[in-house]
């Protein structure tokens, strides 16, 4: 019984941490990333399906890709996703960090908004540390 009772609380303690990210390391996202930009978000519409979201943006600033290679659409999880929406608020600006699904859409690995955000942040990952996460001496 004793056995029992701990896999149960194991498996709520996973359950309730499921959707949390660990670590929360936003260079490991940034190095991950096919694309990291700034960008205002000028529309949302559910997919044809209702499983995602999809956004429309305006580029402000691209951190890591090239502009012209950014597609239009952005794609995030909906309601019927295991961690819940991916849901953005209009004529805000967030920081995207983004990657082509299977499917070739852009889809979220992670995002922030710009209230959050720094100067030195974007320093930091794009000048201070390499993708292995070794220490760049300047």
């Amino acid at each position: 019984m004793s056995l029992f009772n701990y896999a149960l609380f194991f498996v709520f303690i996973a359950t309730c941490f499921a959707c949390t990210r660990f670590p929360i390391v936003v260079q490991v996202d940034f190095c991950k990333s096919d694309f990291v930009f700034e960008a205002n978000i000028t529309s949302s519409k559910t997919s044809a399906n209702n499983i995602n979201y999809e956004y429309g943006f305006d580029v402000k600033t691209v951190f890591k890709g090239a502009a012209k290679n950014i597609p239009s659409t952005l794609v995030g999880d909906g309601y019927f996703m295991n961690c819940g929406p991916e849901k953005l608020r209009l004529n805000t600006a967030y920081v995207i960090f983004a990657k082509r699904g299977n499917d070739g859409a852009l889809r979220f690995l992670f995002y922030i908004n710009m209230r959050f955000v720094k100067s030195t942040d974007f320093k930091r990952m794009t000048t201070k540390y390499d993708c292995d996460c070794k220490e760049i001496d300047n």
